[in-house]
């Protein structure tokens, strides 16, 4: 705790510089580099903001507009920092010897709120910081069996459709089906598209949305599938889909559930707004803890900075600059699984 206090107290003692000096958010994409050329780095880095600018926006093709090339050609104005690294790649024959082939990969650290004011600017509304997550429930059709995907059995599919929509900002989360799953949902509940069953069995994951997808694989690979989209109160969309392979049929799914996400959760935050709010974290016991609270505070949307103002005890002050209206933190600070809301603030746990 003595070493909290001292460190803090150097922070408080500098008064607004304290505020200024609150590191920015940045953001890492990782993209393979041919080698560390400078021209090689510059094309990596290129590639490297295509893909962060997909990722904040869940636009596939903002890359191809203007904007996105300008962009692109600047990647280097927005660089924190990089990193180089060999990434052993999967062996394609299980029973191949000697060392494994190796992938040069670029680390590149974005500044988060330099690249925002830049598609803001341009119109582009972004997701909040924190993205929204969707619960996938897969019934499948194939072989002449019917059933539940699930982990372990269904890896392929899972990481197709999760990678798929990380590239364009989404959070996919699969259900553990366990007992509990097993006992409130049945195969015919998403088959049929049963809405109000598959929002009882949802709600233990805390999602934003539900995705319920009835799979139909041919013996030739073949597949058709009837989705359907939940939020909280009603069915958003329903629609069907058939590709010659799954791979294609599941990430038109995910594009179509980003699209559909953008409508309710993309925004133009006022990323110039000099609005300050103040609120006290209880439990904040060392440093490790003050910094976890502060990285976490930066990632809730609408919070630029967070900044500490008083320390007494286990207790510190915050003033946060924040974007968006005051409400609309709080609500994300009260939906923070890491902060309890206490009488007079919150708790870190």
């Amino acid at each position: 705790m003595k070493a909290l206090w001292i460190a803090l107290l150097l922070l408080l003692l500098t008064g607004p510089l304290a505020l200024a000096q609150t590191p920015a958010r940045v953001d890492a994409v990782t993209v393979p580099v041919a080698d560390e050329s400078a021209a090689a780095r510059s094309a990596a880095l290129a590639e490297a903001m295509s893909r962060f600018i997909v990722r904040r926006t869940g636009l596939a093709d903002l890359p191809e507009t203007a904007l996105g090339q300008r962009l692109q050609s600047e990647a280097e104005r927005y660089l924190v920092g990089f990193t180089y690294r060999d990434v052993a790649l999967p062996a394609a024959d299980a029973e191949a010897v000697g060392p494994p082939a190796t992938e040069k990969r670029l680390e590149a650290r974005f500044a988060v709120r330099d690249i925002e004011r830049a598609l803001v600017g341009a119109g582009i509304e972004i997701w909040p910081s924190q993205r929204p997550t969707v619960l996938v429930w897969l019934a499948v059709e194939a072989d002449g069996e019917r059933r539940i995907a699930e982990a372990g059995r269904d890896d392929e599919w899972f990481a197709l459709l999760r990678e798929r929509a990380d590239t364009l900002g989404v959070r996919l989360i699969f259900p553990l089906m366990d007992l509990q799953d097993l006992s409130s949902l049945a195969y015919a509940d998403i088959a049929a598209g049963f809405a109000e069953p598959l929002r009882a069995a949802s709600q233990r994951y805390g999602v934003d949305e539900i995705l319920a997808g009835r799979l139909q694989v041919a013996p030739d690979g073949r597949v058709r599938a009837r989705w359907m989209q939940l939020d909280d109160e009603s069915a958003m969309q329903r629609w069907q889909d058939s590709a010659a392979a799954m791979p294609d049929l599941l990430s038109r799914a995910a594009e179509r559930v980003a699209g559909e996400l953008r409508r309710v959760y993309a925004y133009l935050p006022d990323l110039s707004a000099q609005r300050l709010l103040t609120i006290e974290v209880q439990g904040i016991d060392s440093l490790a803890a003050h910094n976890a609270v502060v990285e976490r505070l930066q990632a809730i949307s609408g919070i630029d900075r967070a900044s500490p103002m008083a320390i007494d005890a286990d207790t510190v002050t915050f003033v946060l600059a924040i974007t968006v209206e005051e409400e609309r933190v709080l609500a994300g600070l009260e939906s923070d699984a890491r902060l309890a809301a206490e009488e007079d603030g919150w708790r870190w746990r």
